[in-house]
């Protein structure tokens, strides 16, 4: 994954891909190695978001869409973003008044 001189965009490919192969833990890895060699790297946390909401852990799921639009306020998946958003806020706050 180093040798295409993006390490950090590789390691994002590769997470989706295993994302889709539903293998959670590894794509989490994955986009972690990526914002460890590209910090900052707005859509590593869109990766982390979708493996977090697939297990059910919404709050986290939260937390790396607010660190999308932090990063992407306009950027190309922004609406959308804030559209999920909205819904894991209304689960978040939902099963925390359940408590």
């Amino acid at each position: 994954l180093d040798l295409d001189g993006s390490p950090a965009t590789g390691h994002l490919f590769l997470s989706l891909s295993l994302f889709r192969l539903n293998r959670l833990e590894e794509a989490e890895k994955s986009a972690r190695e990526a914002l460890l060699r590209k910090p900052g790297f707005a859509w590593a946390y869109l990766v982390l978001a979708d493996v977090h909401g697939r297990r059910g852990e919404y709050a986290r799921q939260l937390q790396n869409l607010d660190a999308y639009l932090k990063l992407e306020p306009d950027g190309p998946a922004s609406k959308q973003v804030r559209e999920v958003r909205e819904v894991v806020r209304r689960i978040v706050f939902r099963t925390k008044d359940e408590e």
